[in-house]
């Protein structure tokens, strides 16, 4: 049931994760965050810890006809790395949704067959002939954050010797009412630091406790 459930949760994570590595080759600067750093971001009704430096921007994700709101953190003037935070699954107030069940179909859907064509595919749909040359799924990116990863890379006819990589961590949480949060966080040039982790944390734990 998790699976049927939550599978589309999982899939726009790596839909997001190979759409922001092709825009870092070719669009740069467009995705820099506009709005001023602050003490406080708010989204969706919460209220979360900003962190030092960081500014945020409101954008969508999902479909063209399913785009659910969602915000989007990264050091002020930058791209990347950058951390995105968007309602997944409204809850039915029944009670928190079962994370820990949730994490564990993401790893195994990253670790499967289905997950890398699916990079491969979007790969091929920025870039031309596109080669898998490396394909990790990893659950210890984010170092003491339950989550799954992808980092992959490939080499595209259309630019060659430049590898498209795709480095992406995702983790959930959820409300006390069953809303599923989904966070992703993009890191294509650096490892994930502890202040990322520390960053992530905090907004597990603001989700968490509303």
């Amino acid at each position: 049931m998790v699976a049927n459930q939550f599978k589309g949760a999982v899939l726009a994570a790596l839909v997001l994760a190979a759409a922001s590595a092709a825009s870092a080759q070719t669009l740069e600067k467009q995705n820099k965050a506009a709005g001023p750093s602050s003490d406080m971001w708010k989204f969706q009704g919460l209220t979360f810890s900003a962190r030092d430096g960081w500014c945020t921007k409101l954008t969508e994700q999902g479909t063209p006809d399913q785009p659910s709101p969602a915000i989007e953190a990264r050091a002020c003037g930058t791209d990347f790395p950058y951390m995105s935070m968007t309602i997944g699954q409204r809850g039915t107030g029944n009670g928190p949704a079962d994370v820990p069940q949730l994490l564990a179909y993401g790893v195994t859907y990253t670790n499967g067959p289905d997950a890398k064509k699916l990079m491969l595919g979007l790969a091929n749909s920025e870039h031309q002939s596109c080669v898998q040359l490396t394909y990790l799924a990893r659950n210890d990116a984010a170092p003491g954050v339950p989550g799954f990863a992808v980092e992959a890379s490939y080499d595209c006819s259309d630019n060659p010797g430049k590898p498209m990589w795709i480095k992406n961590f995702t983790t959930y949480a959820s409300s006390k009412s069953g809303d599923v949060w989904v966070i992703s966080f993009d890191y294509p040039r650096t490892p994930v630091t502890s202040g990322d982790a520390a960053m992530l944390q905090s907004a597990i734990y603001t989700i968490s406790n509303h």
